[in-house]
């Protein structure tokens, strides 16, 4: 699934940098607790000898093929091994953020506005 960032939030307090695994790539999904959103560039390695990319946790984003139909402000979900959104908290899916643009139920693409450290 293609994943691209649309709108930088452009304020320093939420992009956090964390620790990743070494073949992260820009835009890829990062989730580590409640720190959510893609990769600000290609994991580099540290004097530490980890991995480190930036998360702007509060940028809006868009995730193409997306299965379900989503409206203005509805909640989205992500499965927590990446694999669906959906619009309803199940056991296995954290809160990312909010439907910035409709959606039809076919599989397109998916504009989610970021909600810094959700639970």
């Amino acid at each position: 699934m293609a994943q691209h960032i649309v709108k930088d939030s452009h304020l320093p307090i939420f992009v956090q940098e964390v620790d990743v695994a070494s073949t992260v790539k820009g835009d890829d999904w990062v989730g580590k607790g409640a720190i959510r959103g893609l990769a600000g560039y290609d994991g580099r390695l540290a004097e530490d000898g980890k991995y480190y990319t930036t998360v702007d946790t509060a940028a809006e984003v868009r995730f193409d093929a997306v299965a379900g139909a989503f409206a203005i402000g509805d909640s989205v979900y992500r499965k927590t091994d990446g694999s669906a959104f959906v619009k309803a908290a199940t056991a296995d899916h954290v809160l990312i953020g909010v439907a910035t643009r409709a959606k039809a139920a076919a599989a397109g693409k998916l504009f989610v506005q970021l909600i810094p450290q959700a639970a």
